[in-house]
Formats: structure tokens, sequence, C-alpha cells
């Protein structure tokens, strides 16, 4: 470099640059204000970040109901049969709840009377056994949907969600 280059820079600091002299050499410097040249900053702010970015990621995916209410996986301990199972026509279909939630049930459809439903309310288990004289008799043969609408009992059906599986039936 030629010390010609130098020749259009200002010879003295603007008003926000304090001026140093170090070991015979002027420099110009930022008032302390240069926060990410702290060393601590330098050293940590990526990995600050990262955990910020994960804290988020995690968070999103804990609040995936958006309504406030719990998520399906909180609410729901088990389907019967599980989504995409093979089964039997005469195979029984239902939910199991986490305490204090019910159901009632909709086959491929058709909603199911609450005298055809099977509540066992000590383990929150609500299900539905195809037979003669039911409203449904036999799954039908291929894809079946169910519809449960579950909700909190002390809130009653109207705070109700609804919830859909499918699996096939033989």
């Amino acid at each position: 470099m030629a010390s010609d280059d130098f020749d259009d820079l200002p010879t003295q600091p603007t008003t926000d640059l304090e001026q140093h002299t170090e070991g015979g050499v002027t420099l110009a410097e930022r008032p302390s204000s240069r926060f990410f040249e702290h060393w601590f900053v330098r050293k940590y702010l990526v990995f600050v970040m990262i955990g910020l970015a994960a804290l988020l990621a995690t968070t999103a995916v804990l609040l995936r109901t958006g309504d406030g209410g719990p998520a399906i996986a909180d609410v729901i301990e088990e389907l019967v049969p599980a989504p995409n199972d093979e089964v039997l026509s005469q195979n029984p279909v239902g939910i199991d709840l986490i305490a204090g939630y019910t159901a009632r049930l909709q086959i491929n459809g058709v909603d199911i009377p609450e005298s055809q439903l099977r509540r066992i309310d000590a383990l929150n288990q609500v299900s539905f056994q195809p037979d003669q004289g039911q409203v449904i008799e036999s799954l039908r043969a291929d894809v079946n949907c169910v519809t449960a609408f579950y909700w909190p009992i002390a809130l009653g059906e109207e705070a109700g969600s609804p919830f859909t599986w499918c699996f096939n039936a033989s």
C-alpha cells in the first residue's frame, strides 16, 4: 500500500470517536458502546442464540393445539383399534382418556346412541361393540373411521373437541 491510499481519510476523528495512542500510533475508536466486541459476547452469543431457538421450537411443539387446552396426546391415552390397524368386523371400537374426560363416538358418520356405549368411568374408557341389534351390526370391510368427541367432565360436552382416526376391517 502506498501512503497515497490514505490521503483521502480525515486526519481528525469525528465527533463520536475518541482518539487513543498505543505504542506511538494514534487510533480512532468508538466510545465503550462496542457490545459485540466484549469477550463474553463474542465467545458465548452463538450458544445462547442456539439455546433460545431450541427453547422456542420446543415450546411451539408443546403448544400445538393452539387453543390453550391440552394437546391431543395429553388427553387421549389409547385408541382402539389403533390408527391404520387391520381388525375383524366385530372388533370393539373405543377410546381411553385421561382422568376427568369423557367422550361419545361416531363410526363412519353414524352417532352411537348412549345406550349402546360401554362406559368404564373409573378408567375414563368409552367403547362400542358392533353386534346384531346395534346401530352398527358389523364394521364395513375396508376403511372405517371413528370420530370421538371428547371433553372435560367438569366443563360439559359444549367444551368438546373431535378427534378422528381410521383403520381397516375385514
